[in-house]
């Protein structure tokens, strides 16, 4: 709802905006406002959907095991629709070079706040930033750094862990034996060559 309604309203403002305020935009090339247009219209639209996700989530967070009815509904959807145009109506009607520099900023930490919410890793900042979005952990080089709290959707990591010393995700997990002895077979010949030296 955030993102249509997002998405419309930017067409009215922007199509205002070139034909009163920015005339030369609209004495551009058909190809060139069509693709800046959709490029646009998708920019906004999809700061909409990613807003209205983030505070949604927050607030059923917030209020766990709370339902509403269907008038409450749709009068949070209605917000939500009136929120997103308003916004998008504005940001088209009086869209300039800074004013665009700006959405991409709200664009790029939208995208980053979604993507820490609906991680498929929790513990995504145990390896890095840019397992955000990728839907991949990859474990470390050395597998005393692997946290036990790797196991995808493990809310527990205890109770995931097996006798051999792995999770569900195959990741082993440090203190156990398979994983000590890999470890000490490895650096076995460093510590040979030490002693030589």
């Amino acid at each position: 709802m955030g993102g249509v309604t997002a998405g419309m309203a930017f067409i009215v403002g922007w199509s205002l905006n070139t034909r009163m305020a920015n005339i030369w935009m609209g004495q551009r090339p058909a190809l060139q406002q069509v693709i800046d247009t959709l490029s646009l219209v998708v920019m906004h639209s999809s700061i909409a959907v990613m807003a209205s996700l983030g505070i949604f989530r927050v607030f059923q967070e917030a209020f766990i095991g709370l339902t509403v009815d269907h008038i409450a509904g749709s009068v949070l959807l209605g917000l939500v629709g009136a929120v997103s145009g308003y916004f998008a109506f504005n940001s088209g009607a009086r869209l300039t070079a800074f004013s665009l520099s700006t959405i991409l900023a709200i664009f790029m930490a939208s995208g980053i706040l979604i993507s820490t919410l609906f991680a498929e890793n929790p513990y995504w900042w145990h390896v890095m930033f840019s397992e955000l979005g990728t839907g991949q952990v990859a474990p470390p080089a050395s597998g005393r750094s692997t946290p036990r709290s790797w196991c995808r959707g493990s809310s527990s990591p205890r109770s995931r862990a097996s006798s051999a010393g792995t999770c569900d995700c195959g990741l082993r997990q440090p203190g156990s034996r398979s994983a000590d002895a890999s470890l000490s077979g490895s650096s076995a010949p460093k510590r040979a060559r030490a002693q030589r030296r």
